[in-house]
């Protein structure tokens, strides 16, 4: 069972995947049989989700290859290599994925894992 605190210190940077603000609170209710059980809530939408799982420690392995990444990445348009990396959430279709933002000139795109890029590059037939 995860603790309050390991809780708290994995929602450091993650995103609500409602709304995708970063604002989240851990909560901690106590189910019957006295058995804990940890969510996410967040402070914008309210939506709550569980923090306890394999999707988030994947999305926080996601994030730390994509962060790496972009350490090697130019902006297109200002040419710097300072960047923000936001998780953002489509309410329609459920999807996330990351964006860069350039701290420079604000300039902002999806951001890929290099490493699933690699893969798809090279699974694909050569021309």
């Amino acid at each position: 069972m995860i603790s309050l605190q390991e809780a708290q210190e994995r929602l450091q940077g993650m995103a609500c995947p409602r709304c995708w603000h970063s604002r989240l609170s851990a909560v901690l209710h106590l189910l019957e049989g006295g058995e804990c059980l940890c969510t996410a809530r967040c402070d914008h939408c309210g939506h709550e989700f569980p923090v306890e799982g394999a999707d988030l420690e994947t999305l926080e392995a996601a994030r730390d290859r994509i962060a790496a990444g972009l350490r090697t990445t130019v902006c297109p348009t200002c040419r710097t290599t300072d960047f923000d990396l936001d998780l953002r959430c489509d309410k329609r279709d459920r999807e996330c994925s990351f964006w860069a933002r350039c701290r420079a000139c604000g300039d902002q795109f999806r951001a890929i894992d290099h490493q699933v890029y690699v893969d798809l590059i090279r699974d694909q037939p050569p021309e």
